[in-house]
């Protein structure tokens, strides 16, 4: 049915009886859940990609009222750290070091920084901190937990692929730590699986796969993603799903999450839009948002998908909808959607960064800026077929968040094209496939800053934070470069912030 080594997809296809599979070990996972969760104030969250934005997905979607704060660590960006460290209740956390392979650079690193922060914790009886490891057996995450006598180590499923499984323990145990009723998620998730399998595809998966099947038949390949702020991080999740089957071979879907709902009308024929609609109890503004797209909607050309979440059966079955649809268009667009070909050529390049750093060698190439200012000549190349997407290396808090929806927002309006923003080193586990494998019209920014705060230390290492994350980012352009992609870097100084306000400006005056 796909395309690639036939042992290889076979062994990929444990996503499809998950659910059952999760649902029949789930009070023995809810055991370990009650035991670890005592005594503790908030949990980190430490993974990237599948490792991390399933268990988000779950969390926030199911927009739980009162529940334990957990907090995800899945930046390098040494100034996030600082923060994120800050908010640590160093005697009542729980730590769940969460990688598929074990083997995750930023993971491992992030772990070894959070247990020396907590390293002189009193015993736990006595209200210390708490680490649980989520890995696949036998990885090198399972002998860290071992080593470092973890509280719990919980196994993932070998034939599942990361992106996949956020109805495995990845997504699971997280969920259910915060609280999140996640029997009726599986439920709702058995339900749809029953149903796909039994008559080969039921109407919701039918309707998607057409949908989407249809909209690249019309050269529609850019999925505007437009959801409720509580199914922001489902989106998110579908964002990595789409990147990372489809994007290889030169084809696929570039999904793009957080589009301010008035910059659609700027949008060309090559886009198209899945609405993403929250049911349950909405505040008076996201009503008021709702009624804008719905009258916005009648005077824009590109076809809606509407989908709509009210309770925890509904997220289950829209999780195992697209997850079946995604693997189902890959095998119609004829790419395997069980692999991800480039993703290893960021951590090569990055990894002979780090190489040659740890043995002073300074003969790798120079990575060449732009000045901000040459943004402006950027943004008159930008065809109507291209989409921009900016790589930002920044510290990840609200502020920054804001301010680059409102420059994605400028760029749309000023180029008429969709842009995509991605946080560093994050997006190299989700988009930064489709970034390299997918269709030859993107264009890329990435977005670094000086940071000048005091160095953090990576633990056992001969090398901190700041340069960890710089040599990500090296590696991700040098993988841009390799690969024959429009690539450039702009510093925004030691600011970010301020950098930002001053590309806003730039763009926002620019004639294209």
């Amino acid at each position: 049915m796909w395309k690639g080594p036939r042992v290889q997809i076979q062994n990929s296809l444990g996503w499809i009886d998950v659910p059952n599979t999760s649902l029949s070990s789930l009070d023995c996972l809810l055991d370990v859940v009650t035991s670890t969760r005592e005594n503790i104030s908030n949990t980190v969250l430490i993974g990237m990609g599948g490792s991390s934005l399933g268990a988000r997905a779950l969390i926030d979607s199911s927009n739980l009222n009162d529940r334990i704060p957990i907090y995800f660590a899945d930046s390098t960006n040494s100034s996030q750290i600082r923060s994120l460290t800050q908010l640590v209740a160093p005697g009542k956390s729980l730590f769940i070091v969460s990688s598929k392979s074990g083997s995750t650079q930023e993971t491992i690193t992030l772990f070894k920084h959070f247990q020396n922060h907590v390293g002189n914790d009193v015993a736990i009886e006595a209200g210390g901190s708490k680490f649980v490891a989520i890995t696949d057996q036998g990885s090198p995450l399972e002998t860290i937990a071992k080593n470092h006598s973890f509280d719990a180590t919980i196994f993932g499923q070998h034939d599942v692929g990361g992106r996949y499984s956020i109805l495995t323990s990845f997504g699971i145990y997280p969920a259910s730590v915060s609280g999140v009723k996640t029997k009726e998620i599986l439920l709702g998730a058995i339900q749809e699986s029953d149903h796909c399998r039994e008559h080969i595809v039921d109407a919701s998966t039918f309707l998607l796969v057409r949908y989407l099947s249809g909209c690249l038949k019309q050269s529609r390949d850019k999925l505007i993603i437009v959801a409720d702020e509580p199914l922001s991080s489902l989106a998110s999740w579908i964002e990595q799903l789409i990147s990372e089957s489809l994007g290889k071979d030169g084809k696929g879907i570039i999904p793009v999450c957080g589009m301010d709902i008035e910059d659609l009308k700027y949008l060309g024929d090559d886009c198209a839009i899945v609405r993403l609609e929250y049911m349950s109890s909405f505040s008076a503004v996201e009503q008021s948002r709702k009624n804008y797209f719905n009258d916005l909607s009648e005077n824009i050309p590109q076809p809606i998908l509407y989908t709509q979440i009210a309770e925890s059966g509904d997220l289950g079955r829209e999780i195992m909808k697209w997850e079946f649809g995604i693997a189902m268009l890959g095998s119609l667009i004829g790419v395997n959607p069980f692999d991800q070909p480039q993703v290893e050529i960021s951590k090569r390049l990055a990894s002979k960064a780090i190489k040659a750093h740890k043995n002073k060698d300074t003969t790798l190439p120079q990575i060449e800026e732009i000045d901000i200012e040459d943004v402006e000549d950027l943004l008159k190349s930008l065809e109507r077929h291209n989409y921009m997407a900016f790589l930002a290396y920044l510290p990840r808090d609200k502020e920054n968040e804001r301010l680059l929806q409102i420059l994605s927002g400028a760029v749309t309006r000023q180029c008429e094209v969709p842009v995509s923003v991605g946080f560093g080193p994050s997006y190299l586990h989700s988009t930064g496939q489709v970034h390299k494998g997918g269709p030859e019209s993107g264009v890329f920014v990435q977005l670094t800053t000086t940071d000048i705060g005091e160095k953090i230390e990576v633990p056992g290492e001969a090398f901190d934070f700041s340069f960890l994350n710089e040599a990500l980012a090296d590696g991700d352009m040098a993988a841009l470069q390799e690969l024959g992609k429009t690539v450039v870097r702009i510093n925004l100084g030691f600011d970010a912030t301020l950098g930002i306000k001053k590309l806003i400006k730039i763009v926002e005056a620019s004639k294209n």
